[in-house]
């Protein structure tokens, strides 16, 4: 199984120890992991992971051969996560990682 990973810029310190669980959690139960690649560097340069994984970008999403894949962050991430699945039939978890979070379906708390 391949999962992908969707996230922007994390703005609360405890978010990004949840990132980098979720990560781990997968890759845990043997989960291929790829993560949005502007994401990734964000995630390297911050340190919230110290090493690479797998990426994918717009442009090669419908190749990547994602399963599922998670958005973290809240309305606004989620809206962009779903331009790059359009019709590729791939669901969508979304996991609040901003205020309001209508469009999530789980709290970024329950990650772990």
């Amino acid at each position: 199984m391949r999962v992908g990973i969707y996230g922007r810029v994390l703005n609360k310190p405890e978010h990004k120890a949840q990132v980098a669980t979720l990560i781990h959690l997968l890759e845990k139960k043997n989960v291929q992991t790829l993560v949005y690649g502007p994401y990734m560097d964000y995630l390297l340069s911050h340190k919230i992971m110290d090493r690479p994984v797998d990426t994918f970008i717009e442009s090669t999403f419908g190749q990547a051969g994602i399963d599922y894949l998670i958005c973290l962050g809240g309305d606004g991430t989620m809206l962009d996560t779903l331009t790059i699945v359009q019709d590729s039939d791939v669901p969508v978890l979304g996991i609040n990682m901003g205020r309001f979070g209508f469009l999530a379906s789980t709290q970024s708390e329950n990650i772990g």
